[in-house]
């Protein structure tokens, strides 16, 4: 179980969405990226020396705009409840997102591996938790009948039935 608070840079227009958590430790505002496989770091402040990258652990992470030279490395990841989770983080050059106080990017889908990550963006909150049946409690019957055209590639859509909303 992972849960925190969805804050935004843009509070107004809702947009760069981010968590406060703890990293090795040590606060850390990580921007919530839906479009991420992995966990990005570029605050090599949060690291202690054991965990710094070396040249010869230097692999390539591809991006779909660039690629970069990264350190794969293991970190304490804790959220608001002070839950400790040990997570895979790729170590990257500082970028200008560090002057706006963010020290890298968490993906919801890596964090959750085989259970379930979900943002509510209405209600400013993220969770990870055991998979559930979404169901409605008996009072719909879900069939796979095929899939929803995506042609904009979207992470997920919401979706009304009967008057009921499911993200």
């Amino acid at each position: 179980m992972f849960a925190a608070t969805v804050q935004y840079g843009d509070p107004e227009q809702k947009t760069d969405p981010y968590i406060d958590v703890l990293v090795n430790d040590r606060s850390a505002k990580m921007l919530l990226d839906t479009g991420s496989n992995a966990h990005v770091l570029w605050d090599t402040r949060l690291l202690d020396s054991a965990s710094l990258p070396t040249g010869e652990s230097l692999q390539t992470l591809d991006a779909i705009a660039s690629a970069t030279k990264a350190s794969n490395v293991m970190l304490s990841l804790t959220d608001g409840a002070n839950r400790q989770h040990l997570q895979r983080f790729y170590v990257i050059d500082e970028t200008p997102l560090m002057a706006l106080g963010y020290s890298g990017i968490v993906s919801p889908q890596f964090l959750a591996q085989e259970k379930v990550s979900l943002i509510d963006f209405k209600d400013d909150c993220f969770f990870v938790s055991e998979r559930f049946d979404p169901g409605g409690a008996g009072r719909y019957r879900l069939d796979v009948l095929g899939e929803i055209p995506n042609p904009h590639r979207v992470m997920a859509i919401p979706l009304g039935v009967r008057g009921d909303g499911f993200p």
